[in-house]
């Protein structure tokens, strides 16, 4: 998004648009009035809405090593001689085995912008946001799971969070009247 820095708006970012949009809030915080000339078209969020958000890295569970190592084990298997025409649809069971559907669909180098822009911790940053914030998340999210969420809560000054029992990682879809009267309100204060 290309903005004039003069005309700030509201930012909701859904999951890797979370992460992306507490990138742009923090660039903000971090440029303030002084942007350099090439800057000027940042996007200038005068309050962020966030659903799910990734961007805090955690150590690898069990599980997850465990679903990488079938998923390369298998990887190596469907490279023999013989078993090469199950290849295709080998991976596509193996990625959803270990839950990553976007990296299945991913060219090769979309495949290697995930793999690097999932390795940033964003939590050092989140202090410096300096916006409004709402954050928005199921509980029962188990692709960003709702910890985040209270991490986010208390190392954004001011945020906001809520909770919705019983929804999972598509809280923006599920709860989407909730969510947008809250923006709603925001933008009439």
């Amino acid at each position: 998004m290309v903005c004039d820095k003069q005309t700030p708006s509201p930012f909701l970012g859904h999951s890797h648009g979370g992460r992306i949009a507490l990138k742009i809030a923090n660039r903000k915080s971090d440029f303030g009035s002084g942007l350099r000339r090439d800057e000027s078209q940042i996007a200038n969020p005068d309050h962020l809405f966030l659903c799910a958000s990734a961007g805090l890295r955690h150590p690898r569970h069990f599980k997850r090593i465990l679903g990488l190592t079938l998923a390369k084990l298998g990887k190596t298997l469907l490279k023999i001689p013989g078993l090469t025409s199950l290849e295709l649809l080998g991976k596509k069971f193996l990625y959803r085995l270990v839950r990553v559907h976007d990296y299945e669909q991913a060219s090769t180098v979309m495949r290697q912008t995930l793999i690097n822009v999932t390795k940033e911790d964003l939590r050092p940053l989140l202090s410096k946001i300096t916006v409004p914030t709402d954050i928005f998340w199921g509980e029962d999210d188990g692709m960003t799971p709702v910890g985040d969420a209270h991490v986010m809560h208390r190392e954004i000054a001011g945020s906001q969070l809520h909770l919705y029992p019983g929804v999972r990682h598509r809280v923006h879809r599920e709860r989407a009247r909730e969510i947008g009267e809250v923006i709603l309100h925001a933008s009439q204060l």
